[in-house]
């Protein structure tokens, strides 16, 4: 994928943006706590998240972890000592950190509000999968619009219970 392309792929209206898997950390981030306004209603905003959490979740699997870094908050990766993209790109690429298989597919739920909690600002929590055909792999991502209304993610934790919005939330609320 093109530098800057995954960033641009997923930006919410008006203007025509999974995991550091392996980082399953509470994580901090950045604000913006409501999913409707300056950067379009409702729906928009919560299938735009969706759009970005499924990109994070891909570039995952496609080993792009410039793009993993890129998509998430920096928050997020000072959390793990991480100060920029380089940094947090070279953390995640260590051999045996990161074993996605590269055939696997990424698919994401519904998306659902989630209320702040902790260091975490309120925002948009999706479950994404990725299923190497073997078992498959949930997550929560909470997804929070930087300042240019970039969808990024600030929070990822493991689903182990149930997959649905509820679950979601409850992850979210925990983790």
């Amino acid at each position: 994928m093109e530098r800057g392309a995954l960033r641009t792929a997923v930006r919410t209206a008006p203007p025509a943006w999974t995991c550091l898997a392996v980082l399953t950390l509470v994580l901090t981030g950045c604000s913006t706590p409501t999913t409707a306004g300056a950067h379009g209603d409702g729906q928009t905003q919560l299938k735009a998240a969706a759009q970005a959490a499924r990109a994070y979740q891909q570039a995952n699997v496609d080993r792009d972890y410039e793009a993993v870094c890129r998509a998430v908050t920096e928050g997020m990766r000072q959390h793990v000592g991480r100060k920029d993209v380089a940094e947090c790109a070279e953390f995640i690429a260590v051999p045996y950190r990161h074993r996605i298989n590269p055939d696997a597919r990424v698919s994401t739920a519904d998306a659902v509000e989630v209320e702040a909690h902790g260091r975490h600002p309120a925002g948009i929590g999706v479950r994404v999968t990725t299923d190497a055909g073997l078992a498959p792999h949930h997550m929560a991502l909470r997804l929070v619009q930087d300042e240019q209304g970039v969808w990024l993610v600030d929070q990822n934790v493991y689903l182990e219970e149930s997959t649905g919005t509820k679950a979601v939330r409850a992850a979210l609320s925990r983790g």
